[in-house]
């Protein structure tokens, strides 16, 4: 979603910008039973449930002044600030049971999750001076930019596995 927008400021300034805004947001849940036969010998069947939700959200603003002192000379300010934020969650669960003779027992119970977020900024500012030579056809032309960013993230991960014998 987004805006753009144009204006003149009096004879010798135009001005125009933008701002766009997007918030994609995905899932992914998994499910899936493996069975794993071993000739003359045991069977184990895993089952695992697995979720997976990402959202990230973009803010983004565009501005552009350009000013003409004259017919020779001009100035141009163009600033982008953007403005980020993520966030993903993952929760996966496994539960594992064997069986070695004539009955199955729970063999392996385990449990994962972990929780990601991040931020982020960014300003970029770029200055033009413009003069128009004499000679048709050319210019000199000062530019000056700058760029700063800023990411700052965390992640938090907590993991459980318990293992078990045949006799519980």
């Amino acid at each position: 979603t987004g805006i753009n927008f144009t204006d003149q400021l009096g004879r010798k300034v135009d001005f125009n910008g933008s701002y766009f805004y997007s918030r994609p947001e995905t899932q992914n849940p998994s499910r899936y039973i493996r069975q794993n036969i071993f000739p003359n010998d045991s069977a184990s069947t895993e089952y695992r449930f697995s979720d997976k939700t990402t959202l990230n959200q973009n803010h983004t603003a565009n501005l552009r002044f350009e000013y003409y002192a004259d017919s020779m000379n001009s100035f141009l300010n163009k600033t982008t600030i953007s403005v980020q934020r993520s966030g993903e969650q993952l929760s996966d669960s496994t539960t594992s049971y064997s069986i070695t003779g004539d009955f199955p027992y729970k063999a392996l119970a385990g449990i994962n999750s972990n929780d990601n977020s991040g931020r982020g900024i960014g300003l970029n500012n770029t200055f033009l001076y413009r003069h128009k030579l004499k000679r048709p056809g050319r210019t000199f032309t000062f530019r000056w930019t700058n760029n700063t960013t800023r990411i700052t993230g965390n992640s938090l991960v907590y993991t459980s596995l318990n293992i078990y014998n045949e006799d519980g």
